[in-house]
């Protein structure tokens, strides 16, 4: 009889320690998966902060040749906020942490579209793909110098490529996309000295690439 109890006893503790341990590990599980989405969205915020660092750091230089003074102030003020963001995201403790320095970064951006939209940039798409449209955006000179949008530039033997070199020239950041493609081996090479910035820079051209002044962008694809 008392072995019966024995045993009985023992399967009794055995049940409620595999219990246990079960909710132990529940636990474990649920703060793991709580950290990995912590840190994925610390990740996602501090991808973020550096593409907007880097839109301000070549806007900033372009304003510092075209000499806009209120777009300069405005600047530097979304500068300073970015970096004490950025260094924020080192002491962010929590997802409460990280979900505020996100409501911030928005904040910014939302400054820096309204500064941009207020300034006496280009807003909007630069879709060059005929003589005709490369005479309408060359005749917009330096106006082009901030490009509040994206640019897509095909160019084709039939297009005056002395106009295509001046345009790009003229173009020293954009706050979208940067696309140049020569539709023919035979169009003459260009090059790309005078962009400073772009949030991605994809070209395809006969000949070799040249972006002596450029200081942010994010993907780069260079094909041939």
């Amino acid at each position: 009889m008392k072995k019966g109890l024995f045993s009985i006893l023992a399967g009794a503790l055995l049940v409620v320690g595999c219990q246990n341990y079960d909710d132990q590990f529940s636990n474990i599980e649920s703060q793991i998966t709580a950290l990995a989405s912590q840190v994925a969205g610390l990740s996602q915020v501090q991808s973020d902060l550096t593409a907007l660092a880097g839109t301000v750091n070549s806007l900033q230089t372009s304003v510092a040749t075209t000499v806009d003074t209120a777009l300069a102030d405005g600047l530097a003020d979304i500068d300073t906020a970015v970096a004490s963001l950025e260094a924020a995201t080192a002491n962010a403790a929590s997802s409460a942490d990280v979900a505020a320095i996100a409501a911030s970064l928005v904040d910014q951006a939302a400054d820096l579209d309204e500064l941009l939209a207020n300034s006496s940039v280009f807003t909007g798409p630069v879709t060059i793909n005929n003589q005709s449209t490369l005479d309408a955006f060359h005749a917009m000179g330096s106006s082009l110098a901030i490009v509040n949008g994206s640019v897509d530039i095909d160019v084709s033997t039939s297009m005056d490529i002395v106009k295509v070199q001046a345009v790009v020239n003229q173009i020293l950041t954009t706050t979208g996309s940067f696309d140049y493609k020569a539709l023919a081996q035979t169009v003459a090479k260009v090059s790309f000295n005078n962009l400073s910035g772009t949030q991605t820079l994809t070209v395809e051209q006969a000949g070799a690439y040249m972006f002596n002044s450029l200081v942010s962008a994010g993907p780069i694809t260079l094909k041939d």
